[in-house]
Formats: structure tokens, sequence, C-alpha cells
């Protein structure tokens, strides 16, 4: 079997993303998701301005837009006292500095208008039901083997399978994920119950010795997106696995009555371990991209996870603009994200060790985000925002 469709093997947020940006060039494609349905794990996400100009030049965002909720300011707290530490007003002077709004959406939603918006691109083919299982190069074509062993040529391939990605264990045998010693636990209760003392329409963070939780509202009818993280290690085959509201109450035992009260709304958590995908000296093989977590999956400590897989193909896109290579515009594609992903990755590592500061570290964190201007706050976070 042999066509002018490129394969892109992943239909998660990263695949359908490209799949748009491959439109916008007017090359048509085949979205491969194993899964018999296009669904999304997980619960919310926050789409900074990066990711909403992504969007934007994907052609997206018109039907990811509705999906959103606008939250109107970021609160970062001390878990311990229960103190504002640091507000940032997402309001039009942020807009207008940015370029962009801050949004905030349950991946759910975000997968939904990606899916509505490829459905509507005749350019664009949908299969569940199959995956890629290897792919070589051969001359100016990709073979590919799927899932049932069918034999497919392709122009290029785009992999986006994830940060458990077999395809770039194929591509790069000695690539590695490791695991940061972070449980990541996430609960979506109903939105009711919050202290009065609490925003609940902001993007909270709560920073704890040894921990953090970051909650906003998500969906529609509107629920609580809460996410907590501690210290400690869970077994690679525990990627998602049931936990008890005591047991994340239990490792937040000396928080704020605010924040114990927060913590406790949910009955039952599902929890995952961190992981990292250790840096690739390159994202291409000739005519095969990598791009989203199967490139460059990290720990979420910047809410930039989505963010950067938008970035990536709106990058792709533009460099297929310049290149009627795939291979010569994949390997541009690499070079220009490579140093931004990899110190997106090294400071959101950085992100973990200063939310858990304990002590006096902690106490002077605290006064030195206290004392900090919001505009200089800001400046601090315009690489990520304005970075591509």
């Amino acid at each position: 079997m042999t066509g002018s469709n490129w394969l892109i093997a992943g239909g998660g947020i990263a695949g359908l993303a490209g799949a748009l940006a491959l439109a916008t060039r007017n090359i048509p494609s085949i979205v491969m998701e194993q899964a018999e349905d296009f669904l999304e794990v997980g619960a919310g996400l926050q789409l900074g301005p990066n990711a909403v100009e992504a969007l934007q030049q994907i052609g997206a965002w018109d039907a990811v837009a509705p999906k959103c909720v606008i939250p109107p300011e970021i609160h970062i707290h001390d878990a311990l006292g229960g103190g504002l530490l640091q507000r940032v007003v997402l309001g039009q002077a942020f807009v207008d500095k940015f370029g962009a709004p801050y949004r905030v959406i349950h991946r759910a939603e975000l997968q939904r208008g990606l899916l509505e918006a490829c459905r509507a691109n005749p350019l664009i083919t949908l299969q569940n039901g199959a995956s890629v299982s290897s792919a070589v190069l051969t001359g100016d074509t990709v073979q590919t083997v799927l899932s049932d062993n069918r034999h497919v040529k392709t122009p290029a391939l785009i992999v986006a399978d994830g940060i458990r990605s077999r395809l770039r264990k194929e591509m790069f045998p000695d690539s590695q994920v490791e695991a940061p010693p972070y449980v990541i636990y996430r609960a979506l209760p109903a939105l009711h119950g919050l202290p009065a003392t609490v925003n609940a329409d902001c993007v909270n963070l709560w920073l704890y010795p040894g921990g953090h939780v970051v909650h906003y509202p998500v969906g529609h009818p509107l629920h609580l997106n809460l996410v907590a993280v501690t210290r400690g290690v869970l077994a690679r085959s525990s990627w998602s696995t049931p936990a008890s509201g005591e047991e994340v109450s239990h490792y937040f035992s000396r928080a704020c009555p605010a924040l114990k009260q927060i913590v406790a709304l949910p009955e039952k958590w599902l929890k995952w371990p961190a992981a990292n995908v250790v840096g690739l000296p390159q994202w291409n093989l000739g005519r095969t991209l990598l791009i989203g977590d199967a490139a460059h999956g990290t720990v979420p400590f910047l809410a930039q996870g989505a963010a950067m897989a938008l970035e990536d193909v709106a990058v792709m896109a533009r460099h297929l603009a310049h290149h009627s290579d795939p291979a010569a515009a994949f390997a541009a594609t690499s070079a220009e994200r490579l140093p931004r992903v990899a110190r997106l990755q090294r400071e959101s590592l950085r992100s973990g060790r200063i939310y858990h500061m304990r002590g006096v570290v902690r106490h002077a964190r605290n006064a030195a985000l206290r004392t900090m201007p919001e505009a200089s706050f800001l400046h601090r976070l315009a690489w990520i925002y304005q970075g591509y």
C-alpha cells in the first residue's frame, strides 16, 4: 500500500494538532490511533499565551476557545500559613504584553476541539484501532508496518505516540525515560465546598514542604481540576492507579486549614509516577519526526506539556513552508526546538525543587515572592510565553 498521505502515529493532542499543522501546508495525513476511540486521560491543563498562539497558527483556536475557562488571576500561596505570596492578573494588560490570553481547559475538551477541527478538514483522515509498529526509511519514503501487519509506504512519518513511545526506542535505541522522585495525584471533584477565603475561579498554586497543590476550574459544567504532587517513587508499571483521599490528606497534614479542606474534597484520586524523557540528540531521522511527549515528555511543574507539543507542530509547519523536502524541514524543526525544550525540562525540574523547599530556604523563597513586583515575576516567565 502506498499513498501521498503522511502518517501520524498517535491520536492524542500532539497527533491531532500535527495533522492540523500539516493541513495548513496542504499536506494530507492519516492519524492512526490504537484505541477504538479518541480519548484523552487526565484532567485539566493550562494554556499559556504560547499555547494559544500555536492553536491559532494551526487553525484550531476557534474550535478550542469556547471550551476553555477564563481564569482572572494566578495565586501562589504558602501552604503552611495560608498567606498569598504572589498574584498575577490575567487581564487585558497580560494579553497586551504576551499577545494572547491565558486559559485553562479539561484535556478531553481540548481533544474534542482538535477532533472537531480535524473532522472538518478534508485533508485529514482519522483511523482508530490501528497503530504504527515499526518504520524504516527507504529512499524518499518511509516503510511502515502497522499493528494489523499491513505494510504502508508514506512520504513522511510524524511520531506522536506519547512518553512511552515504542517508535522513539526504535529510532534511538539508547533513549531513556527517567523517573524523578515525585508522585502526581489528580482528582476532579465538584466545584463546591471550597473555603470562602480561596478564589476558586483562579489558578491556585500552594507551596508545601516536600509537595505542592494546584487547582483551577475546568469543564462544562465546572469541576475543580485538583493536582497534588508529593515526593516519592512509584513503579513504572503503576502508570495510573487509584489512591484514597486519606493518602493525600495524610501527606499534607501540616497544611493550613484552607488547603486541608481542599485536598479532603475528593474521596478518590488517581496517581502517576513522574516521568522525564532524557534529552535526545535530535528528534528526526530522515523523513521521520518525533513530537510532543514522545520527543520531550517532562514533569508538569511549569504547566507546559501540551503547550510544547502545540509549539512543536506550529514550528514544523513553519519549516515546511520553506523546505519542500520533509527531511530538511524535520531537521530544521528539531534543531530549533531542542534548546528551548531542553531549557523547559531543566526549569520544570528546578521548579519542583523550589516549590518543595523546606526550612530556612522556604522562608527565603516566600519572602522573595512576597516582595517581588508582579512585573518582575512576569518578566521571569517571558521566555516561556514569548519564546518560540
